[in-house]
This record gives structure tokens, sequence and C-alpha cells, in this order.
């Protein structure tokens, strides 16, 4: 890098560069004779602009006018308030008079010391740390030889401080005063003139006193006509000079010596190595920028980033603009005009439109600018301007007006080109630019728009942020979220939290994760793969002036992290107080959304049109049982065996719905009311007219809702998620049942808990209770004469024990099945059977029937006792003169119990007339006992 030297002189850059040298040596004059009324000067310019030198230049100067010239920099002379804790062993509270009397009493010190010719002494004042000796040893070598032994008495005194801008804010930290301005005494004090050195952002910290203390002189930028003259003569290579440094003196030289020395033009990749390797950056760390932004232009456009010039093309429509030839006042008047401007800011924007202009012309002053171009012509000189003038006392005031215009030549196209535009010719021609306006803007920003926002270091905030696990920024377009990451590491911990699949999983929706300068994904896990296949994900590595500033700007985050993006651009564009910031925001802001629009992914929609039958069948309208829809519509994506449909059409046509005795299913009356109804009539297999084995219509619909490589790419992702992650896809809850449904056929996850042991209570009590139910009315209807049993509220359980029998025989067949879908079929099934909740009811009925089936056994029993009394109780019988024929016609007629009655009505009359039959019996036995007392004692009488 080339460095300011005090063996060299101060060139005359620009027009501007000679006004500032006459001036000085006026006024140095002038305070020779004590006619100076201005005691404190700030010297303004970027870096690289020739501050130090102009010091140097100003420094030789005072030498030959016979003055006392003092360079300090500004860490140096102010020491002893920047480190008061190590030089006092604490911190100390300065006030503005003490800065003054340290200032006032090193200067004495440095006076005494060189009269005595104490050269060390001098050296530990003036050069402390060693940088001066280093960088500039004629200064000390100058002071030393040519002032010790003097007499200062009457001798003026000149202090030039340099870099100031990076000491003041601490400064104002360490002196205590009300309105920040440390300096406050000393610029006011009138012993001794003052230049101070400062870049133009550190004019702006100055406290409120100190600011209106200094008179300021703006550097401005080189000239391209010096450039052309003075230091290399042909065209392209000399404006692109201009351009990579530019304008910026220190930069300029070695841009220049560099393509003096190289055989343009040259191949793309030799120029970006040029770019990169060897050409100095523009500004000063932390405000930096490249040489040239490679990355701004397509790479076969890279070899114009050195040798920039119109070139002849096919024709067209361009505007001529013929620099030599422009009157900047005249500009300036349709400038004022068009936009109503304050007319010394126009005055000052025709000055930088024809500069800048100049140094994309041709050897004749012309250049090429298409019509579309003009607007961001204009915003280039606003870059342009801002970066030397920023900091200028006379546009401090107007800044903003300036600002203002980089959206008012887009928005006002009419004034700009039906007023402004009509000061050149618009006509058909074959020359133009070889890049556009708009990529020259990209490919040279300038460093006022460096990306650091209120001395927020990026590479400190990096620091600060990393390991957090979460992105710094957040912000939306449209449906997409962007993120940006300090790290690739806080992506990775970040990217599995609930949080970041809320924002990239939903239909239609996407995140765009930036990462800031020099991160990489090394691994990419298989959900970022899939979301990258479908659109919903993008990465991208930031270019380093948008990475610092988005790093930087977190500076400013009020609170935890990620930072509202758009909330604070917004507050850094409306801060009246700080313009540069909005400046600055303005255009980050748009360099942003600009590289966010070319990354956006363009999600692909799964769920783009109405879900089939969802309104009239299976939806949250229609049915809101969850679960059975889910097991039911499951059925659109499993590759069901034909032994398993086949197994699904018998359970259907066991549940189906219909009229009592016009088709219904044995089961149908049990199903409970909810989702397995509509399982049974709507969505499982079954039978067709010309009796073919058949989806339903409702999961033949569903089955073609997603294209094949849709549903490809989804049953992937079923693959990779957990169904809570799954099912962020979509919230509306019809959709979300299909994605469950698809989630779990893929993950083959079904409930079928308890299915064996519901096939084994069905077997060991339903069953053997129903089949004695059954067994009951048999026996009724055959021994008893029963036309049948009324089984009242449990008539359609009892009547559905063949329906019971072929449920158990499908649930076997189901546990049995291994087939593809064998986990959705025990599923069904198990729904089904689990549902029936029929146990209660059937040990209902089953209890009542054993005791009805005891009250026939004991009526039975009752009868044949009857009968077998007859010839026990002979006595009686013969006394009654009742046959054994009268007996069993007794006993048959009591056992025959008529008409269909129910299960109590049964019991009751079984035990009636068991009761009856027991009764005749027992009458029979007591006059059969009565009978042979009285034979006894007749024939004790006749003995007698």
């Amino acid at each position: 890098m080339a460095l300011a030297r005090y063996d060299i002189a101060w060139k005359h850059l620009s027009d501007r560069h000679k006004e500032i040298d006459d001036w000085l040596v006026r006024m140095l004059d002038e305070y020779a004779k004590n006619r100076t009324e201005h005691f404190a000067y700030a010297i303004i310019g970027t870096f690289g602009s020739g501050k130090t030198q102009l010091l140097y230049y100003i420094h030789k100067c005072v030498k030959e006018k016979e003055m006392l010239p003092l360079y300090f920099i500004a860490e140096d002379l102010f020491k002893e308030v920047l480190k008061s804790r190590e030089i006092f062993a604490q911190d100390r509270i300065f006030t503005p008079g003490d800065l003054y009397n340290l200032i006032e009493e090193k200067i004495n010190q440095l006076k005494k010391a060189l009269s005595i010719k104490d050269d060390l002494r001098v050296k530990e004042i003036v050069d402390p740390r060693g940088k001066l000796e280093k960088d500039a040893p004629e200064v000390l070598e100058m002071l030393v030889r040519d002032f010790s032994n003097t007499n200062f008495e009457n001798l003026k005194v000149v202090l030039l401080v340099d870099e100031l801008e990076g000491q003041y804010g601490i400064l104002q930290d360490k002196v205590q005063t009300r309105d920040r301005s440390p300096l406050r005494e000393w610029l006011e004090s009138k012993s001794y003139l003052k230049f101070l050195a400062f870049a133009p952002a550190g004019i702006y910290e100055l406290g409120g006193a100190d600011r209106d203390r200094v008179k300021r002189i703006v550097l401005p930028p080189a000239d391209i006509d010096y450039v052309r003259e003075k230091l290399i003569k042909e065209i392209g290579p000399s404006n692109a000079s201009w351009w990579l440094s530019r304008g910026k003196a220190r930069q300029l030289f070695k841009a220049c010596e560099l393509l003096r020395e190289k055989s343009i033009p040259l191949e793309a990749n030799e120029v970006f190595r040029i770019i990169r390797d060897e050409l100095d950056s523009i500004g000063q760390a932390p405000t930096v920028v490249p040489a040239a932004v490679t990355s701004a232009v397509d790479p076969s456009k890279i070899p114009f980033l050195i040798n920039l010039h119109p070139i002849e093309t096919e024709s067209a429509r361009r505007y001529v603009i013929d620099t030599d030839r422009l009157e900047t006042g005249q500009l300036a008047s349709k400038l004022a005009d068009a936009f109503r401007l304050n007319k010394d800011n126009a005055i000052l924007i025709s000055e930088y439109f024809k500069r800048t202009v100049k140094a994309l012309s041709n050897e004749k002053g012309i250049t090429y600018i298409q019509d579309k171009d003009l607007p961001e012509l204009f915003c280039l000189v606003f870059d342009h301007l801002l970066e030397y003038e920023h900091g200028s006392p006379e546009l401090s005031e107007t800044l903003g007006e300036i600002l203002s215009l980089y959206e008012t030549v887009k928005r006002e196209e009419a004034a700009l080109y039906g007023i402004v535009g009509r000061s050149w010719e618009l006509k058909e021609t074959t020359w133009q630019l070889p890049l556009t306006i708009g990529e020259i803007r990209k490919a040279f920003p300038f460093p006022t728009m460096n990306p650091i926002v209120k001395n927020h270091i990026p590479a400190e905030m990096k620091k600060k942020w990393e390991g957090k696990g979460l992105p710094i920024w957040k912000w939306t377009e449209g449906d997409i979220t962007v993120l940006f990451f300090v790290s690739e590491r806080d992506f990775v911990n970040y990217h599995e939290k609930d949080e970041f699949l809320s924002l990239a999983l939903p239909d239609g929706k996407g995140v765009l994760c930036l990462f800031s300068t020099g991160e990489i994904l090394k691994e990419k896990k298989t959900l970022v793969t899939w979301l990258e296949k479908n659109e919903k994900f993008r990465l991208v590595e930031l270019p380093p002036l948008l990475s610092d500033f988005l790093l930087s700007a977190t500076g400013e985050i009020q609170g935890g992290i990620p930072g509202d993006l758009d909330l604070c651009l917004k507050n850094f564009k409306q801060n009246k107080e700080d313009i540069l910031l909005s400046r600055k925001s303005e255009i980050y802001s748009e360099a942003i959304s600009e590289i966010t629009r070319s990354f956006l992914p363009s999600p692909r929609t799964y769920c783009k049109e109405l879900l089939p039958d969802a309104v009239d069948v299976w939806g949250k309208t229609k049915i809101q049982d969850r679960g059975p829809v889910i097991i039911g519509i499951a059925l659109a994506f499993a590759d069901l065996t034909r032994d398993e449909k086949q197994l699904l059409s018998d359970l259907m046509m066991l549940f189906k719905g219909g009229r009592e005795g016009k088709g219904i299913g044995d089961l149908r009356p049990l199903l409970p009311h909810g989702g397995l109804p509509t399982l049974a009539d709507d969505l499982l297999p079954r039978y067709g007219v010309k009796k073919e084995l058949k989806d339903s219509e409702p999961i033949s619909r569903l089955k073609a809702y997603w294209r094949e490589n849709e549903k490809e790419k989804l049953v992937e992702l079923t693959r990779i998620l957990p169904l809570d992650h799954f099912l962020k896809l979509h919230t509306e809850e019809d959709m979300s049942r299909l994605l469950e449904a698809l989630w779990r056929t893929v993950r083959a996850e079904f409930d079928i808990e308890g299915l064996e042991t519901i096939v084994q209570t069905f077997e060991k009590d339903i069953l053997p209770m129903l089949e004695e139910c059954h067994e009951l009315e048999r026996k009724g209807i055959s021994d008893f004469g029963l036309s049948g049993l009324n089984f009242e509220s449990s008539e359609s359980l009892v009547k559905a024990k063949g329906g019971f029998e072929k449920l158990r025989d499908i649930a076997k067949s189901a546990l049995i099945d291994e087939g593809s879908a064998s986990s959705l079929a025990r599923c069904i099934v198990n729904a089904f059977m689990s549902s029936l909740n029929v146990e209660s009811d059937v040990r209902s009925i089953g209890s009542l029937a054993s005791s009805v089936k005891k009250a026939l056994d004991d009526l039975t029993t009752a009868g044949e006792k009857l009968i077998k009394n007859f010839w026990e109780y002979r006595r009686a019988t013969k006394f009654v003169g009742i046959t054994e024929d009268e007996v069993k016609t007794l006993a048959s007629e009591k056992k025959k119990i008529s008409g269909i009655l129910t299960l109590q009505q049964l019991n009751n009359k079984s035990k009636e007339n068991t009761q009856y039959l027991e009764d005749v019996s027992a009458n029979l036995g007591r006059l059969d006992r009565k009978l042979a007392e009285l034979e006894s004692i007749f024939n004790q009488i006749l003995k007698s």
C-alpha cells in the first residue's frame, strides 16, 4: 500500500487541490502576521485521500515560513488521558480545562527539551511509541535539527494532529462535559494555530461545541484529467485506475503504477488475480471495500474492470454526453427546476456529475448512456458526491435533500427525462459502455457506504453472537422467511429446532438462509437436502460488504436475537440525526433486497386444490373424530394385496349401512356414531357391479390428488421427519388428516395394540355367551314350544352372533397377514372391533340367559319328577283316580310356553310352571303319606 511520505510533494490532483494550496499559503502568511481570526481547522478526507500528506505539506510550509511545526499523532498527544489507568494506576476524570492544560504543558516541555537539545526527551514527548520514527523519521529529524537551541519566546507554533477520529470517542468518555465536547477550551484558545485531521465520519462524532469551533477543509477526489495527463495516458486503464481507487490519492498512484506495467487487455482470470492480490482495498479497516467487486459483473466482463471506456457495439438509442462541453451551471439550473433543489446543492451535484461521467468517457470526454440507465447514473453521482462531501460544512445542513434524490430520480421520471435528460442528445449510436451503470455501482462501491454501523466492528459482533444457535437477523419476503446466521454451527443447531421447521415446512412457505462471509455448510442433513430439492430452502454465503453490514448492525439490537431487520433498517432510515447512517441503510437495504430476491426459493405447493370428498365424506365438517378418518384415507396410499383388500371388503360387508333386511351389515347396528360408519360405507374396498374387487370412489379420487412425483417427494419427507414435524406442512385440519394418513402409511405406524386380546375376548367370552343365547332360543323353541325369544335391547347383539364369528375370523386373518399393508389392515380391524364395546352387554344378557336356562332345566326336572312320582305315590294317584297319561299330559302342558317371550318373561313363566309342578308333586306326596297312615290305622282296627 502506498503510504503518505514526508519526502514527496503534495500534488494538485484537481483544481480544488490547488485552491486549498493557495488558501493555505495565504492563511499561514496571515497567521505569521497576527491577522488570523480562526485558530482551529479540521482537514476532512476519506481514508487514502491525502490527509496525512497534506499535514506533511503544511509542516514543511510552516518551517519555510520560520514558524515551529509540531506534528503529533492523536494517540500520542492525548496519551495521558487515553491511558490514564496505565499511567496513573487509576482511571482519572478529566475536564476540558485539564485537557487544555495537558497540551499546553506538553508543548512547553517540548520547547524546553529542544532549547537544551535533549533529543531523547523530544522523542519521548512527540513519538513515545516510535510510530513517527518508523513512518516519517524526517519530521523528528527536522524538529531536532532545525529547532534545537532555539529561543521560542516569539516563535509562532502550528500544531498538526493526525488520526484524531480514532481517539475522539475515547476522549468523550474520559473527559467530563455536558455536551461531549472534550476539546472545547483547547480549540477556543488562540495561543497557536491548529490543524486536526479527521475522516468524514469523525466530524459527525464531534460534540456540538467542538464542531462549532473548527473550520472544515474537505479534500476532494483526484480529477480524471490529472490521471490522464500525468499518470497513465491510455484511456481505458486511466479511467479504470480512477474507479479502482475512487479518486483517492493513496490507491490511485498504486493502481496507475500497476496498470502501466500490464499489457491490456488481459484475460478475466488475470484481471481477477490482479484485483484480488495486487490492488489495495479502499478505505480503512473496519470501513473498507475492495478495489473492485468482481462478483458484481459477469465473468466475461471482468476484463473491463481494468479497461473501462466506451466500446463499439450494436446500434441503439443512447444519451451522448460530452463532458468537455457540459456547462455545470446549466445542468444545475435544470436539476434545481426538475427536483426543486437548493441551488448550492444543484451546483455541487452538477460538478460531481461532470467528474463522474468524465471518468467513464473516451479520450474526447464523451460517454454513452442507455436511457434506462439515467436514474442509476445519478445515483452513482450521488455516491461519488457523498464519499467526498458528506463532511463538508456547505453540505451538512442540506444533506438530507441529496439523500432523498436517490429515490426521487427513480420515482419522478418525467422530471428526469423531460427536463434534465434534454441536456444531452439522445440518438442512435454504436458506442456504449461495456458495463451498465448498475454494474459499475456494484463493482466499485464507495467506502462512505462502508458496512460499519456506529462503530460496531463486524468481527466483534460475530464473536458476540456466535454459538447462540440462532439467526441474528430475521425478516420476510412474501412467503419466504430470510435468516442471517453468523456461523455454520449456529445454523446446524437451529435447523433442527421446531422454530425453523415451522418456518420452512408449511406448504407454500420457505426459508432463505444467509451465511456471513467465509461460512459454508460442510455437511447437509437429509432434511436440508429435501428442502433444497423442493425449493423450500436455499443457503447463500453473502459478499463481504453485505455480511459486514448485517454483522455490524447487530450492535443496535435491543433485546435478544434474532432481531427484526426490517424494523432496524426502518429506524436507521428515519434517523434524522445521523443522515449518513440513513443513506447507508437505504443503500444496503436495497442491496440486501436485491440479493435476497435473486436467491429466494420458489416453494412447491402440495396442497393446492380442494381435497376430494372432504366436505361430503371425511372432512372435519362431516366427522369430528380424526382417528377413523386417518386410517380410512390411508387406504389411498397403501399398497394392499388382494387378500388384504378381500379382508377389508369382508369387514365392510359386516359394518355397511342400510335398512334392516335391506343389506345392512350384521354388526352395523352395534357400531357407535362417529367416523367408523363412514369408513365402512365410503372408504373400505368393496365389490363393484361387475363383481370386481375395487377401491371406493373417494379413495380412488384421493389416489389421484398428488401426481406421482409429488407423492414421491412427500414420501421421502415422511421418512425424514417425525409426525409432529411432518404435519407442519399444513395446519388446516382436513389437509393435516391426509398428511398424517400418508405419514402413517409410509412408516407403517398404526395402532394395533390389543387386537390379539380382543380376539381372545371374542373367543373366550363374547362368542360363547352369544352361542348360549342362541342355544337357549333353540331349546326354548324345540323343547318348550316357544315361537322365539325377545332379547329386547340385546336383540341386535344376539342376532349378530354370525357377524361376530366372521369378525373374529377376519381379525385372525389380519393377525397372520404379512402383506405390505398388514399394519393398516390390522389397525382398521382393530378400530372396528374395539369400537363395539359389547362385553358388558354380553355379560348381562349371558347372565340372564344362564338364569333362564337353569329355570327351564328346573321346569324339565319338575315335569320328569311328577311323572316319576305317579308310581311313587301310587296310593294317592289311585285314590285321586288319575292315570299315568294324565300326569304326563299335565307335565307336558306346563312345559309348553307359547309365544315370543323376553328372557325375563320366560324366566318368570318357567319358574311359575316349575313351582306348579313341584306343588302337584308335593301334594301327591302328602296325600300318599296320609293314605298310608289311614291304611295303617284301618289295618290295626281290623286286627283288634
